[in-house]
């Protein structure tokens, strides 16, 4: 495990704390070096996430801290905060139980 500092959003980016990530088979095949999408060591796995917006970049419009949002960001949502391009993000309605929607996801 390794401990970072908590990301800032850059730019046009939403910083989101995970509440619930999947796990699916190409994360596992990421761990095992198999995917074509594996990227170099170190990496943070986590195809998918549900999480709540917790801080906007600059230039960032149409979404408010505090929305839950879904995201495929292919790796990193292993990870308790990540920060994503606006256009990568999807609102999700309310009422909805993250953990079951990334188990579906």
């Amino acid at each position: 495990m390794v401990e970072e500092e908590c990301p800032e959003p850059k730019d046009g980016e939403v910083r989101v704390r995970v509440l619930a990530a999947g796990v699916c088979l190409p994360d596992l095949m990421m761990r095992e070096g198999v995917h074509p999408e594996t990227p170099p060591l170190p990496f943070t796995p986590g195809w998918d996430l549900i999480g709540v917006v917790d801080r906007l970049g600059r230039g960032v419009f149409g979404i408010e801290p505090g929305q839950i949002v879904a995201a495929l960001p292919i790796t990193g949502a292993y990870a308790e905060f990540v920060c994503l391009p606006l256009h990568e993000l999807v609102p999700v309605p309310s009422g909805l139980d993250p953990p079951r929607l990334s188990a579906s996801y």
